[in-house]
């Protein structure tokens, strides 16, 4: 009588010569039938065309949506005073800023503007400073760090307090 060891070592057996056989075959067909070349090369473009294509597609959707986003943020104007507003508006920007920073180092200039703007809208920057410091590259860290010393020096951005009027604010 036949026992299932045998059975299973004998199906295995079929299903690797089968495999073995069929890569035999694929191997001679695409080496000696032109036609066959040419369909697998035509082919191999048709899926490099719509790898392409779906890339950029997705690359555009990301612009939209970033572009949609700072359109609704408004990263220079006025900070909310209501505090749920001044909230809402702290958490885009962070959103904002983030995706901007994922969008690599050509977008670190904007981006470090929409945290510092984030940094203002904050009840506690400094606090926030040094989150921000350690999650995010040292590169926006300078620009930002850049734009508070030009905030300090310079006086108010339009619509803004400077961090250290904040600051001073948590005091009182």
């Amino acid at each position: 009588m036949v026992n299932m060891k045998q059975v299973l070592a004998g199906s295995a057996a079929v299903a690797a010569v089968s495999a073995l056989g069929y890569l035999i075959w694929f191997d001679q067909k695409r080496q000696k039938d032109p036609k066959f070349r040419r369909k697998l090369k035509a082919q191999a473009r048709k899926d490099a065309e719509q790898r392409n294509l779906a890339e950029n597609r997705a690359r555009q959707a990301r612009e939209r949506e970033t572009t949609n986003m700072g359109a609704a943020i408004d990263p220079m104007g006025p900070i909310p005073d209501d505090p749920e507003e001044r909230a809402e508006y702290f958490m885009k920007l962070l959103q904002y800023g983030e995706t901007l920073a994922s969008r690599g180092p050509s977008m670190y200039p904007m981006a470090a503007g929409v945290f510092f703007k984030a940094i203002q809208a904050y009840h506690d920057p400094m606090n926030l400073l040094m989150v921000l410091q350690q999650s995010l590259p040292e590169q926006i860290m300078v620009l930002i760090m850049e734009l508070y010393a030009a905030d300090v020096s310079g006086g108010k951005k339009e619509g803004g307090a400077t961090l250290t009027e904040l600051d001073e604010q948590d005091i009182e």
